[in-house]
């Protein structure tokens, strides 16, 4: 929505908030659970990728659910368009979530979302993020 002096964004309400709040109440999710919500994100990010695009910020706070516990994607900030495979170089997205190759200076395209959903999966059922550490650095280290 617009108006001569602001812009509004409307969004759908997602009324159970953002996943990682969702797994953290709950410790880590059944197994047919989690299958649930990574067929929703996997062919959500398919369609992405299908038109071009690659999310590089894909991670639970990203993925919001409605009422009926279907996953809205948000947060494209870090997005860009992809058409030609490892066309992007920028550094960027959440370190915890993040592909080696960005860490690498490496040219990268829409597998580093791929890694990202990987990561995703492994805190869903098994309670926490596979590569922990406060350092930026050290997680490129743990990734190896």
């Amino acid at each position: 929505m617009e108006t001569p002096n602001s812009y509004y964004l409307v969004l759908e309400l997602a009324e159970k908030g953002h996943l990682q709040a969702y797994i953290t109440d709950r410790k880590c999710l059944e197994e047919e659970e989690a299958r649930r919500f990574m067929r929703q994100i996997v062919s959500a990010v398919d369609h992405l990728h299908q038109s071009g695009i690659v999310h590089r910020d894909l991670k639970l706070e990203n993925f919001l659910l409605n009422s009926a516990l279907d996953i809205k994607i948000v947060d494209f900030g870090l997005s860009s368009l992809c058409q030609r495979q490892n066309s992007l170089n920028t550094q960027c997205g959440s370190p915890a979530y993040a592909a080696p190759e960005i860490f690498s200076n490496r040219r990268y395209g829409a597998s580093v979302d791929m890694w990202s959903l990987g990561v995703c999966l492994y805190a869903m059922v098994i309670g926490r993020l596979p590569f922990l550490s406060e350092h930026q650095d050290n997680l490129a280290q743990l990734m190896h």
